[in-house]
């Protein structure tokens, strides 16, 4: 059976990802790519997924390494070779440094943050844009933080002002830049419009979200623990989910959380 919507999901191996593939195929109608940057990590995912999955729902791996531009490519083709499309692109993988001089720090986790999302979406943007319109508009989705609002940074009532995370921080906030640009750079009249297909111009409409999924279970960090307060992950991706089921679709372009909206 062909599944009626294709999504792609990078470090879905664990967390956030993995809760979010969890929830999809146990519904009808998905088809999950799983992108793992470890191919042994995203095959004991992919193990523990499949008694989770829905009759009418199915899922496949992808080794898919964001730092690396042949990995990139490599998964770009895999996709068109099985699909021929894509429908949501969640971009899902990051993570924190642990180099040990500042420049380090920042290097790797902006490339990883910021970069990685940007050049992954490039790579499958003729693939977004390649289905059908009657399969509704095609959806990317970056996975950003409330520590990259600046405007919280500077609001000292926020409750996480105090914690510093500068690297965190500063790839998150370009990465919400990058979801702007993305928007206005892939429409019909943007800048990168023609990378939106290889063939004849597509008009399938794109929507761009960016999502904060809160403090959560996972292995950013050390803290990201039930003890330390961090919510489990197949809760944080309820209202993801949402989005992706075109359920905020008025909130289109902006910055969301569960409840609502934080400011760039």
């Amino acid at each position: 059976m062909a599944a009626s919507r294709i999504v792609l999901i990078t470090g879905a191996n664990s967390g956030v990802g993995y809760a979010l593939a969890a929830n999809l195929i146990s519904k009808p109608g998905n088809h999950v790519v799983l992108a793992s940057r470890s191919l042994e990590k995203g095959t004991a995912a992919l193990s523990a997924l499949q008694p989770k999955r829905h009759p009418d729902a199915s899922v496949d791996l992808v080794q898919l390494d964001i730092t690396d531009d042949a990995s990139i490519a490599a998964a770009a083709a895999h996709v068109r070779a099985s699909h021929r499309r894509l429908d949501i692109l969640v971009n899902n993988a990051g993570g924190i440094s642990s180099a040990s001089t500042l420049r380090g720090r920042l290097t790797e986790t902006f490339t990883t943050n910021a970069v990685g999302a940007v050049l992954v979406t490039e790579a499958f943007i003729p693939l977004l844009s390649s289905g059908d319109e009657s399969a509704g508009p095609a959806r990317i989705v970056n996975i950003s933080s409330g520590f990259g609002s600046i405007s919280r940074r500077l609001d000292t009532s926020a409750r996480l002002q105090t914690t510093s995370a500068l690297e965190y921080r500063v790839s998150k906030a370009a990465l919400n830049m990058a979801s702007a640009c993305m928007a206005v750079d892939y429409s019909p009249e943007g800048e990168k419009a023609a990378l939106r297909s290889d063939g004849p111009r597509h008009e399938r409409e794109l929507k761009v979200f960016t999502y904060c999924p809160g403090f959560t279970q996972s292995n950013l960090s050390s803290a990201n623990t039930a003890d330390g307060g961090g919510k489990p992950a197949d809760q944080a991706v309820l209202p993801l989910v949402e989005i992706l089921d075109g359920e905020r679709d008025g909130e289109v372009n902006r910055f969301l959380w569960a409840e609502g909206q934080y400011g760039w």
